[in-house]
């Protein structure tokens, strides 16, 4: 009886860890990776800083950036004080 307990214990332990892995894994990944990187078409980035209705001097916060375009465009034709944040050393990388 006892040695049944015994096999029963280490199954269910078998079973905790594969369920850990399967959500640990993937949850490591995202962390690391972050979420994916779409890139916004720049004609989308112009109308949104056009629907904004910027003046020179006004200020652009873009949290999670990418590239940095529209603080970019905000900035360059419109005048705004911009600050982009990206948190993806990758994308922040591959954006220097």
């Amino acid at each position: 009886m006892m040695h049944f307990l015994i096999q029963s214990a280490n199954f269910w332990l078998a079973i905790e860890v594969i369920i850990f892995a399967i959500i640990f894994v993937p949850t490591m990944i995202a962390f690391i990776t972050g979420a994916p990187w779409v890139p916004t078409p720049m004609a989308r980035v112009e109308r949104m800083l056009e629907l904004a209705k910027l003046k020179p001097g006004d200020k652009i916060y873009d949290i999670g950036c990418g590239d940095g375009r529209l603080p970019h465009l905000g900035a360059k034709l419109w005048e705004a004080d911009a600050v982009g944040l990206e948190l993806s050393p990758l994308v922040y990388a591959w954006a220097r």
